[in-house]
């Protein structure tokens, strides 16, 4: 079966990966709206490839752009989903650190548990 890459580009190919990368490079740095920020995260994370660590960087400053902190945050966990290997993951997180610290985002495990709180609407009249 063979797949329908943007643009006849195909990253699997040496020879397309490199103009594949620069398109969806430019295609983050250039979104302006969130609709084109998660048209691209939704397109780059289903492609039987894992994003080049600069697609990445550039998912997560856009993110960061467009003021929606939490898309950065997921950006990570779809990340972490979509390599093979736990220490594949490890290396994009080496390699992000000093910009997920500049930017001020982090691992959404790092974030902590948050228990919904209820509220008793009713008094026990006993």
């Amino acid at each position: 079966m063979a797949r329908a890459y943007s643009h006849g580009l195909d990253p699997s190919e040496p020879a397309d990966y490199d103009a594949y990368v620069a398109q969806w490079r430019s295609h983050f740095q250039k979104c302006d709206e969130n609709f084109e920020l998660e048209r691209g995260l939704n397109h780059i994370f289903a492609e039987d490839w894992v994003p080049s660590v600069e697609v990445i960087e550039d998912a997560i400053k856009a993110s960061r752009r467009l003021n929606t902190w939490a898309t950065a945050v997921r950006v990570l966990e779809a990340l972490e989903d979509k390599v093979p290997k736990r220490a594949q993951y490890d290396q994009y997180l080496a390699h992000l650190q000093p910009l997920l610290e500049d930017l001020g985002v982090e691992e959404a495990k790092t974030l902590g548990t948050f228990e919904p709180i209820r509220e008793k609407r009713w008094i026990d009249r006993d």
